[in-house]
């Protein structure tokens, strides 16, 4: 699915180093996107999950979209719990990569709770503060 840039928010990266983008925007010039970016949906936009550097390599180049792989919240928290794994067994993490985890972990956690609390009915929760004094 194509989305907008515009509509991707990145929160604060893991990795900090993304390394040189030409080589990679050289590729996406030649031979297009070959692996989409991976969002979660929220409210209505989106947060950038994996493909901060496709991302960039894209804006660089002068497009407004970007084909993406749209993840629900639960989906998103396994893929950045694969994510952390895989780079922990090649170097540990510094402190402030483990922020950033944390920090992207409560968004998605905010998600889930958010869209289990868009199923409680608000007649019955106005009625129970009633029975309340």
């Amino acid at each position: 699915m194509k989305i907008l840039l515009n509509n991707i928010t990145i929160m604060e990266r893991i990795r900090q180093d993304n390394g040189d983008l030409q080589a990679l925007m050289n590729g996406i010039r030649d031979h297009g996107l070959m692996n989409p970016i991976t969002v979660m949906e929220n409210d209505g936009h989106y947060v950038l999950i994996a493909g901060f550097r496709r991302m960039s390599a894209v804006q660089v180049l002068g497009e407004t979209e970007i084909e993406a792989t749209v993840l629900s919240p639960v989906d998103a928290e396994e893929l950045l719990r694969l994510e952390i794994e895989e780079n922990e067994n090649r170097k540990e993490f510094t402190d402030s990569e483990k922020v950033a985890y944390a920090k992207k972990l409560r968004v998605i956690e905010e998600t889930k709770s958010r869209k289990r609390m868009g199923g409680h009915n608000k007649s019955e929760d106005d009625s129970s503060m009633d029975k309340n004094p």
